[in-house]
């Protein structure tokens, strides 16, 4: 199972050691640098994954999230699609709403990536997530909204 973030920027929170806390709870950082980003496992858990947009996260803003936060985030386009359409919603047995992009926007952005996203470009052409996209996009369209 995949938990994914997406970080807004610029990012004005606490300082925080996402990467010793993630650490602790047994995640083990998988470091990739093709696309300068670590991800953390926990297997037969799964998989922590931080974003930013890439067209509104500047070189500085990467590196005040390195700072504050003790982590590499992966730079993914059209993350803004997800990060501002959202829906709260509660969780049993979570204190706090938590934020989730909705339906229609998730949709989009499955789309979206899976024609334009980072994985489709140049000489790197992944199929496998090409495939995941579409598979996520085609489970959504038949929910209900």
């Amino acid at each position: 199972m995949d938990f994914d973030f997406g970080l807004r920027v610029p990012y004005s929170g606490p300082k925080t050691e996402i990467d010793h806390l993630l650490r602790n709870l047994g995640f083990t950082p998988r470091i990739d640098m093709g696309y300068d980003k670590i991800d953390y496992e926990l297997p037969g858990v799964g998989i922590v994954e931080v974003f930013v947009d890439k067209e509104k996260t500047s070189e500085f803003q990467k590196r005040v999230l390195r700072d504050q936060l003790s982590i590499r985030p992966a730079v993914l386009s059209y993350l803004n699609l997800l990060v501002e359409h959202t829906v709260s919603v509660k969780i049993h047995g979570v204190h706090k709403n938590v934020t989730l992009p909705s339906l229609p926007a998730f949709f989009i952005h499955r789309l979206v990536t899976a024609r334009f996203g980072e994985y489709r470009r140049g000489s790197y052409h992944d199929a496998s997530k090409i495939r995941k996209d579409l598979k996520q996009a085609a489970l959504v369209a038949k929910k209900p909204v």
